[in-house]
């Protein structure tokens, strides 16, 4: 019982938030022949993202594009911070997403502006809601962007 209690008793610390790229592997979705191999590059990115965070010793949480446009906003967030649910992360890392959902982009934008670190890995997504859109690539030149590496990570 106060194993129980301590358990579930304050909120986590966690101040970095990784974008979820399973909207971009949905992207590729077809049959074998035409969309294997982008899938397994997305596939082995992302879990090397995983590795390296978790060996790295970087406390994370994932952050779905379809929660996140719910409109999720915290209770006790500021503007400084990145509000999903009831965390606030201090980073985002957008790991290699070939497509964002705009509500994301927004979201990301006045991460940005309000003086967020939002940190795109390997390349700037070239789509918003899978349609081609410069509006990631204006957004990552007011940002931090490092190469797919676990050194740059």
């Amino acid at each position: 019982a106060r194993l129980a209690a301590v358990l579930t008793r304050g909120m986590p610390g966690v101040r970095i938030g990784v974008i979820h790229p399973v909207e971009s592997y949905w992207m590729y979705w077809g049959n074998q022949k035409q969309t294997a191999v982008i899938r397994q590059e997305l596939e082995y990115n992302f879990s090397n993202v995983i590795d390296w965070m978790l060996y790295g010793l970087l406390d994370f949480d994932f952050i779905s594009e379809a929660l996140l446009s719910d409109g999720s906003k915290s209770l006790h967030g500021s503007r400084e911070k990145f509000c999903m649910g009831e965390m606030n992360y201090e980073v985002v890392i957008v790991p290699g997403c070939h497509t964002l959902r705009s509500s994301t982009v927004d979201k990301l934008k006045e991460f940005a502006a309000h003086g967020g670190k939002v940190i795109f890995m390997g390349n700037i997504p070239r789509y918003v809601d899978a349609v081609e859109s410069n509006a990631v690539v204006l957004l990552s030149q007011q940002c931090e962007k490092i190469q797919y590496s676990s050194s740059q990570l």
